[in-house]
């Protein structure tokens, strides 16, 4: 997942935290904060499911793929998608959901600017030396 939000350069980056509109998405803590501080946890899933709508802000993503991306052959039920974008609403604050829009029988389409990533370099334990 994480690579489709690093753009081609792969193979020196890994995304540890990404800025979406007014709020900072942190990886590693799996949370998002907010525009006061607030920082809201979220569930494993549900990071994957909000990273997957990230990288494709202002894109329309199906259910359909967003459960095989996120839950691969596991079956799961509406409701296990559901929890996931109420959980992403309430970090949010999109209490009028405005900002993450349901679009019957397409998908869902997260509004906002175009998410930035904020990568953190891979550090190379090779150091160059010339002799």
């Amino acid at each position: 997942m994480s690579d489709r939000l690093s753009g081609s350069d792969k193979s020196n980056r890994e995304i540890s935290a990404m800025r979406f509109n007014d709020c900072t998405y942190l990886k590693q803590k799996r949370s998002l904060v907010r525009p006061d501080g607030q920082e809201i946890r979220l569930r494993a899933k549900t990071c994957l499911v909000f990273e997957l709508l990230a990288s494709k802000a202002n894109g329309v993503v199906t259910r359909d793929e967003i459960i095989s991306v996120v839950w691969g052959k596991v079956v799961v039920t509406d409701d296990t998608l559901n929890q996931s974008v109420k959980e992403i609403r309430k970090a949010l604050g999109d209490t009028n959901r405005k900002t993450l829009e349901t679009l019957p029988r397409q998908g869902y389409l997260l509004h906002g600017v175009t998410a930035q990533v904020i990568a953190a370099e891979t550090n190379d334990t090779t150091p160059d030396k010339k002799l």
